[in-house]
């Protein structure tokens, strides 16, 4: 399977390596892509089982707003749901990131292929990939986006 990858404030060089292989890999294992929540679970299983990644990781005590995941400075978002919750998923990280919490983070999601065969309304690599160009300016923190491909 190939992915669709693209960076943000060259993420791809701030991230080790292995961590890049390490998501990687864990994507490329899920056996189905047919159901959103179930290739959601699928990689974190395997990122947080065999690799080492936390789980879900408050943003503050002050409150349950959180990210997917963390490991080694890097910050991780899995959006399967709602094209809106990306905007979330970015704050979030923007806020770690200004708070030195995260170097750089990973956000994995759907193409637009994959998106529409989970439901409508999905958040997409494509459209991503768009809105994140839009607002290069005010987005700081250094992105390594993955697309999932529909096979």
């Amino acid at each position: 399977m190939k992915l669709l990858i693209t960076e943000h404030k060259n993420a791809g060089k701030i991230i080790p390596s292995k961590s890049q292989e390490q998501v990687k890999a864990a994507i490329t294992s899920v056996a189905s892509f047919k159901k959103a929540t179930a290739t959601r679970d699928a990689i974190l299983d395997t990122l947080r089982n065999k690799y080492g990644w936390s789980d879900t990781v408050k943003i503050s005590p002050d409150s349950n707003i959180s990210i997917t995941s963390h490991k080694d400075d890097v910050g991780l978002c899995i959006q399967t749901g709602n094209v809106g919750r990306f905007y979330a998923d970015l704050l979030k990280l923007e806020f770690l990131f200004n708070q030195e919490r995260i170097q750089a983070a990973f956000y994995i999601l759907p193409d637009k292929a994959l998106s529409k065969l989970w439901s409508a309304n999905i958040a997409n690599f494509e459209r991503m990939k768009n809105e994140v160009s839009i607002f290069s300016k005010i987005l700081h923190t250094p992105l390594y986006i993955i697309g999932i491909p529909r096979i």
